[in-house]
């Protein structure tokens, strides 16, 4: 289970029966709004509230990356687009 709370953290929730073990992914500094999955689960993307993009791979679990900054643009969403393996932004 992924989480992600006001104070820009991702966490990561491996629960197993009644105990479960929490790992901190990334810190983007920014508030997350929103999480999204690629459609074959292997890319996370984060959008703050002030329209930054990062994309974080938990099978890596390395760093969150910054794709977009858009908060001195007129960006409205983003999104995996489907089918086949490649996605765009």
């Amino acid at each position: 289970l992924y989480f992600s709370a006001q104070e820009g953290m991702l966490f990561f929730y491996d629960i197993e029966g009644l105990q479960y073990e929490m790992k901190i992914c990334a810190d983007i500094l920014q508030p997350i709004s929103s999480l999204i999955f690629s459609p074959d689960y292997t890319t996370l993307l984060l959008v703050t509230d002030q329209g930054t993009v990062y994309t974080y791979k938990p099978a890596h679990s390395g760093e969150a990356v910054k794709l977009l900054d858009a908060c001195s643009s007129c960006f409205l969403a983003a999104d995996f687009l489907t089918p086949g393996d490649k996605y765009c932004v």
